[in-house]
């Protein structure tokens, strides 16, 4: 029985702000927009806080309480350690990383995509995993792995 949107016979959807459970695709919760590090709806410039169906921004010093903290009204204005830039859209962990803030202070660290590293905590991650060498049994029956 689908607890989602009907929208065929036989075809559920969920509402917005809302994502399937399971690959059943009858039972719909509640998507943690501020739980999807690599896309943050409040620009880098606050904090993203989950609610249920959507999200709201806390925005620091500089910027507009708006839906995406993106009006800058004063100088100068903050950005969540580890971004710089006009719009805050520079990160210092590299296009496959992003800063996780440690507690309430300036200092983070890099969080690196999967098959990505860096050399330091806080540097750019931008060394590509070779999981060849990683997991070198990774393939079988006479194969050879080749990076990505």
């Amino acid at each position: 029985m689908c607890s989602a949107s009907i929208i065929e016979p036989d075809v559920c959807v969920c509402q917005r702000g809302r994502i399937f459970a399971d690959n059943s695709n009858e039972t719909c919760v509640d998507l943690d927009e501020c739980g999807q590090h690599f896309h943050d709806p409040c620009g880098h410039r606050g904090v993203c806080m989950n609610t249920v169906g959507s999200y709201r921004c806390a925005c620091l010093q500089g910027w507009k309480s708006d839906e995406h903290c993106s009006t800058n009204v004063s100088t100068p204005a903050l950005c969540m350690p580890g971004y710089r830039g006009e719009k805050c859209s520079v990160s210092d962990c590299g296009e496959y990383g992003y800063g996780k803030p440690i507690g309430d202070s300036e200092e983070y660290i890099c969080v690196c995509k999967e098959g990505w590293t860096h050399v330091t905590e806080k540097g750019a991650c931008n060394v590509d995993v070779n999981e060849c060498n990683e997991t070198p049994w990774i393939c079988e029956n006479g194969a050879t792995s080749v990076d990505s």
